[in-house]
């Protein structure tokens, strides 16, 4: 992450998931802003808040637009002023897969890394 003077990065975390502790763990950083929160915490071991945000049964939530019977992504939280099918809120997507990726080749012996086995 660029240095823009803004203090310690791993300490701008561990604020940032208090405050959404603080907040019932709801992420209240608009569009642009989830993604870099999303990659901030994960880079600084704060993923579970993340997934506590996700898995809310309650709104907001991925879990709660998705248990609203739409099928699919909505422009925002609050679903009945939305319209469907937006990837607004989908930077989750990325979070999860660098994750997965992470997991995958933490897993893999450096013979499977090189392909030899």
């Amino acid at each position: 992450m660029a240095d823009l003077g803004l203090g310690d990065e791993n300490q701008l975390a561990a604020l940032l998931a208090k405050k959404i502790e603080e907040e019932g763990g709801v992420l209240a950083t608009g569009i642009f802003g989830t993604t870099i929160a999303f990659e901030l915490l994960h880079r600084t071991g704060h993923s579970d808040v993340v997934e506590r945000w996700l898995t809310r049964e309650e709104a907001p939530s991925f879990k709660a637009m998705l248990a609203s019977g739409n099928g699919a992504l909505a422009e925002q939280f609050e679903t009945f002023l939305s319209s469907y099918n937006h990837a607004m809120f989908s930077s989750y997507l990325q979070w999860f897969y660098q994750g997965l990726v992470v997991a995958w080749f933490t897993a893999l012996t450096p013979a499977q890394m090189e392909g030899k086995e």
